[in-house]
């Protein structure tokens, strides 16, 4: 979608968020979050009661690994699900397969059921959430779409503090399935308000009706080998793995493209046009911001020695001032805007710099600042950097290219866990756990991370220049 004037977001304001249709819509927008978003968190953190009681301990992280490649999957899916069923039939489909794995869960009698429970609940939630997206761009004009995404990110900030208490209540009164059983009433909630309220006439433009099962299974594959190859231990087996796996991803964009129904727009890739561009940055940050993170856990416990109780605390400081950063530039036009977009991948630099500086003088203060710039980098420009990408869209082409997104970033993040576990383990990570050798290890990958952001702050630069118009006075 396009043809906003320069300057139309100064006459969107955070009611318009609220006012007649859109008051619907920005609810749905909002239970979809939280339904996708505390069934990532609230899992974590009740994982430790589901081994005890039905066992398969050695599956643990599959229930978390499979839920992100089902809605990876769901996320590619949308597309030719909108095309078959239109919006309203999408959302409800959405809502019943998501509903289908909660109560799979619900009534797992071991860890197998449970984990294929998840990724069918998985792909309900790609599904969902990347549908979402696809939504924001069909239902709110250019003017007001950064605020709506400003709320989707500061919604989602809200669900990442509550997941794991509510979790963790379930877990503590020893009813981990409640986990699940209390979510059936609002996933069938949300199910109604898609049949009430997203409009019949909301469809995907264009293509034929078939599915496309032998892309979606190369992009199961290509998902899983990446998530699996930062689980093996021979550095060779990894490289081997990750390059194969990217090797299936790759060609599902190039199958995707001859393709009459397509899960992806038009050259979703070619740095030649914004669309591509803001693809690509998505890939990168998500790489990079990975990377980091995966990491931070360990630096706390073995370096600083922080309490496991208290390691969460990078993620809050991160997630805070990544809200804080989208809320403060959601407004922001013009020469502003494009700022806001440049300044975020140089904000994630400083981090870097200061990660580094933070694991050889040993200082936590600096550490959890980095953590705060980090995030902080990430909310100024994505908030922007979603809203144009939308924008740019070729006409028909505005749910695919939208609803993708997501599945895009997560990709980012899965092949940037991998990297860092590979470049972590070459550093010698996997000689032990103690502070000389974690602190050679996450250098090696700290490091590295500054090739993908320095690489983030030239896309970002074309990409601001691109999608921006100037006024008559230069701004």
């Amino acid at each position: 979608m396009s043809g906003s004037a320069p300057g139309a977001a100064d006459a969107a304001g955070w009611g318009d968020l609220f006012r007649g249709t859109h008051a619907a819509y920005t609810l749905m927008v909002m239970m979809g979050v939280m339904m996708y978003s505390l069934q990532i968190l609230m899992v974590v953190t009740i994982m430790p009661t589901v081994v005890s009681e039905v066992g398969g301990s050695s599956f643990y992280v599959w229930a978390s690994m499979l839920y992100q490649i089902g809605s990876i999957i769901g996320s590619a899916s949308v597309g030719p699900v909108w095309a078959r069923t239109g919006g309203r039939g999408a959302f409800v489909f959405a809502g019943v397969v998501f509903a289908a794995g909660t109560l799979g869960c619900a009534l797992s009698r071991d860890m197998a059921e449970l984990v294929m429970a998840r990724l069918v609940q998985g792909y309900g939630g790609g599904l969902i959430i990347g549908g979402t997206m696809g939504f924001v761009s069909r239902v709110y004009a250019p003017k007001v779409r950064t605020r709506i995404l400003a709320l989707y990110q500061g919604f989602w900030s809200v669900c990442s503090l509550i997941g794991p208490f509510v979790g963790g209540a379930f877990a503590e009164i020893g009813w981990w399935r409640g986990a699940f059983w209390t979510f059936l009433p609002f996933i069938a909630l949300f199910c109604v308000m898609a049949w009430l309220k997203v409009p019949k006439t909301l469809t995907q433009a264009g293509g034929g009706s078939r599915f496309p099962f032998a892309r979606i299974t190369l992009l199961a594959l290509g998902v899983l080998g990446v998530a699996q190859s930062g689980q093996l231990d021979s550095l060779v087996a990894r490289v081997l793995l990750l390059v194969a796996s990217t090797g299936c991803i790759a060609l599902t964009f190039v199958v995707d493209a001859r393709a009459e129904q397509r899960m992806f727009p038009s050259r979703p890739l070619s740095l030649a046009n914004p669309v591509g561009m803001g693809y690509w940055m998505l890939i990168i940050v998500g790489t990079a911001q990975a990377a980091i993170t995966i990491l931070l856990p360990l630096v706390l416990q073995v370096v600083h020695h922080v309490t496991p109780l208290l390691v969460g605390v990078t993620n809050l400081i991160t997630s805070t001032s990544w809200t804080m950063g989208t809320f403060i530039v959601a407004g922001w036009t013009g020469a502003r805007e494009r700022l806001a977009m440049r300044s975020g991948p140089v904000f994630m630099l400083i981090a870097v710099a200061g990660f580094l500086g933070a694991i050889h003088g040993g200082s936590l203060a600096l550490l959890l600042c980095a953590c705060f710039l980090l995030g902080f980098g990430v909310g100024v420009h994505h908030v922007h950097l979603g809203a144009r990408t939308m924008e740019a869209a070729a006409k028909g082409e505005e749910t695919v290219t939208a609803s993708s997104m997501s599945m895009i970033r997560s990709l980012g993040q899965a092949i940037g866990t991998a990297i860092a576990g590979m470049v972590a383990n070459i550093a010698g990570l996997g000689a032990g756990v103690d502070a000389a050798t974690v602190t050679q290890a996450v250098t090696a990958v700290f490091a590295w991370a500054i090739l993908p952001v320095s690489f983030a702050i030239w896309i970002i630069m074309r990409f601001s220049a691109s999608v921006v118009p100037r006024t008559q006075d230069g701004k």
